[in-house]
């Protein structure tokens, strides 16, 4: 008996048993499916954040005034001031290509009769698109320069989700409360706006006011203390050593965020999350396997006679084993494939309306179908199909014919 032979019999065998075999695929396609949308949504989280940090450089260091906490890069707040001289002392570091201070505050911005609450953030323009080469303008244009009473707005903040705030051209009213206790209003043009950026460090610049730093430095009244250092190192691959050379120049007084760590840190624990969700869909495909286990054992008992029958005219052991197999084989086969669609198909709705669900209506993921993940999938439902399979099928072939034939 060869192999298109053996797979015709389990074709007809399956037929026969429409209901029986329907649920025993059923359990293979929810295991898949479990396994596939988990793991796509994964994937499409860790590219859309990858994405994200990318439109800021890969090269990009970001000095804060937090002492690390026992060697964590998470900051607590200490006395430590950063200085524009501090600025001079990043810039002659090693590696580093630039370096900028940045002026970070809370105001209230106000266009006609609307206001709302925003972060300002004071930094070199000449360096800011830089620092962000992935930023793109919906509209306007950045002058490059140091000084000057205009601002680069965040795409929320020109059109929150209640309408149009205002636009490129416009006058705006920030009111700030300076560092000696006074507020104090003033009027700013409206260069540009930015695209939606999903950016938020070291301030989400979806939500932010980008004005010249010597102007921010004015309006608030820091004097020569800046609010964070953002610097580029000359190459991503020295991101880590340079990083490390400045913490140990002020002696852990100071926390360092790169674009680089943070990425790392996300791949890990993206990684381990995906292990784990695997892990927990792939008990479905257990219970599966259990599922058709008692099937083919039940399978076995019915053809009993059959397999007489089949001994008594020459079949060997090998014949009736690969008869068995085979229809596993198809159960594993058409499971797997139509839970790989139903899970990919999963993911693609819960990625576009998931975030709503939770109160993040902006949050959308694009879940990626790799081909490694299909093979895999599709594998693990064949294997799993045709080991829980290998214990019925030694039964079948253990059978005597005699034994068989006189079965009822």
């Amino acid at each position: 008996m060869d192999i298109i032979e053996a797979f015709l019999m389990a074709f007809e065998s399956i037929k026969e048993r429409k209901m029986r075999s329907t649920l025993t695929t059923l359990g293979i396609v929810i295991g898949v499916a479990a396994i596939v949308a988990l793991l796509s949504l994964g994937e499409g989280f860790r590219l859309s954040v990858v994405e994200t940090f990318n439109t800021m450089g890969a090269d990009v260091i970001t000095v804060l005034p937090f002492a690390s906490d026992g060697g964590s890069r998470i900051g607590r707040a200490e006395s430590i001031n950063l200085e524009i001289k501090d600025v001079e002392l990043v810039e002659r570091v090693d590696g580093i290509e630039i370096a900028t201070g940045a002026i970070i505050q809370r105001a209230t911005i106000g266009s006609g009769k609307e206001t709302m609450s925003v972060t300002v953030m004071g930094i070199d323009m000449r360096d800011f698109l830089s620092l962000y080469p992935g930023v793109e303008l919906a509209e306007g244009k950045v002058p490059k320069t140091k000084r000057g009473s205009f601002v680069v707005l965040g795409q929320l903040v020109a059109n929150p989700p209640t309408g149009q705030f205002t636009s490129a051209g416009k006058k705006v009213r920030l009111r700030v409360l300076t560092h000696s206790g006074e507020y104090i209003e003033r009027s700013f043009l409206v260069t540009a706006i930015l695209n939606t950026t999903g950016i938020f460090f070291p301030v989400n610049l979806d939500q932010a006011v980008i004005m010249p730093f010597e102007t921010a430095r004015k309006t608030f009244s820091t004097g020569k203390t800046v609010s964070a250092i953002m610097a580029r190192a000359e190459d991503p691959s020295i991101v880590e050593e340079v990083s490390e050379e400045i913490e140990e120049m002020y002696g852990e007084q100071v926390t360092v965020f790169s674009v680089k760590i943070i990425l790392d840190a996300i791949n890990e624990v993206v990684g381990i999350l995906n292990l784990v969700l695997g892990g927990i869909a792939a008990i479905s495909l257990f219970v599966a396997g259990i599922g058709i286990l008692n099937t083919m054992l039940i399978t076995v008992i019915e053809r009993t006679r059959e397999i007489g029958i089949l001994k008594a005219i020459g079949a060997k052991r090998k014949d009736i084993a690969l008869i068995f197999l085979s229809e596993a084989f198809l159960v594993g086969l058409t499971g797997g494939t139509m839970g790989i669609v139903v899970g990919f198909g999963f993911a693609k709705v819960f990625g576009s309306f998931g975030g709503a669900i939770f109160g993040a209506e902006n949050l959308t993921i694009s879940p990626v179908l790799s081909m490694k993940l299909v093979l895999s999938s599709l594998s693990f439902a064949v294997l799993d199909s045709v080991i829980f399979a290998l214990y019925p099928t030694m039964k079948a072939v253990k059978l005597q014919p005699v034994e068989a034939l006189r079965y009822e």
